[in-house]
């Protein structure tokens, strides 16, 4: 059963690859197809670096990333007898990605992937950009499997990347990525004949550039379960008399801590700026903002702020 269901696909393969369909020719290595669907897939990560601060970045996590793509796809080579090639894909994509602890958020840019294939399996290295929120870009490579069939796919491989992040500034990171999930290839991209595999393949490409965006993006995004920004701890904002306004500003007493724990607090306060006053002069922090703009903040606190010291929140 096994070995009749691998024939039926390996055909499959060459007739969607190779057949005419009406009014056109057969499709060639080289062709370029315009690829189009979505993507889900879900896995882990791992990651080392630190961002411009200094802060060191969540060493691992998992991932759950919903990715809408459009991509040209090139089948450059293909063996018929050995369902054996060569492709390349490139594009732009729109990403959904949630994760324990983190507030579920929304990213774009754009991938390029080359890789080699089997009817079974692929390997390849690419990059991609990381447009929104943060805005990077991140190279990695590795391989995978999947199913022509069930349209199913698996990825896992090694990344390297910088970015500049809402949260931590400027950041590197690194580490390993894997995933499992499901290719939907839209059928009025391209006819049906020519849809597979090199449509599917644009699919592919999309689901290894995944994990990499994802943890990149995650690496570097402070989590919803870090301490209460308002409280009696270090790291925290005393708890004022009455509840913060919704914008505005708000002034707030220190409870004593590190520059990254007073960007974080005011970024979990969805505040704006953290500004404070010496010598009737306004010194201001603005959490992920190019170091240059933060300077006369980290050289008026080199180590921690002081607690006790009175902040204003801009909201």
């Amino acid at each position: 059963m096994r070995t009749r269901r691998r024939a039926t696909l390996a055909v499959l393969l060459v007739v969607t690859t190779f057949a005419v369909s009406s009014g056109a020719g057969a499709q060639q290595a080289g062709d370029v197809v315009t690829a189009s669907g979505s993507v889900s897939v879900g896995g882990s990560y791992t990651a080392s670096g630190t961002s411009g601060t200094g802060a060191t970045l969540p060493p691992s996590g998992t991932y759950q990333a919903s990715v809408a793509f459009t991509a040209s796809a090139t089948l450059t080579s293909f063996d018929i007898l050995t369902q054996t090639g060569t492709f390349s894909s490139s594009g732009a994509y729109t990403a959904q990605v949630s994760a324990p602890d983190v507030p579920t958020f929304d990213g774009s840019g754009s991938f390029a992937v080359t890789g080699s294939f089997t009817a079974s399996g692929y390997t390849l290295s690419g990059s991609a950009t990381i447009a929104a929120p943060d805005s990077g870009s991140v190279t990695f490579n590795g391989g995978g499997g999947y199913d022509l069939g069930a349209s199913s796919v698996t990825a896992n491989g090694s990344y390297n990347g910088s970015v500049q992040t809402v949260a931590f500034g400027a950041a590197t990171v690194s580490g390993d990525y894997s995933g499992a999930g499901s290719i939907a290839v839209n059928p009025n991209a391209i006819t049906m004949q020519i849809a597979l595999p090199t449509n599917l393949l644009g699919g592919i490409g999309t689901a290894a550039a995944a994990g990499p965006i994802a943890a990149m993006a995650l690496a570097t995004r402070a989590p919803a379960a870090t301490p209460p920004a308002l409280g009696s701890g270090t790291g925290t904002f005393a708890t004022p008399p009455a509840p913060l306004p919704t914008s505005g500003v708000s002034l707030l007493q220190w409870n004593g801590g590190t520059l990254d724990a007073l960007a974080m607090a005011t970024q979990s306060l969805e505040g704006v700026s953290i500004t404070v006053f010496v010598g009737g002069q306004a010194v201001a922090l603005i959490p992920g903002a190019p170091a240059f703009v933060n300077a006369a903040f980290v050289a008026l606190y080199p180590g921690e702020v002081p607690a006790g010291t009175l902040l204003a929140l801009v909201r």
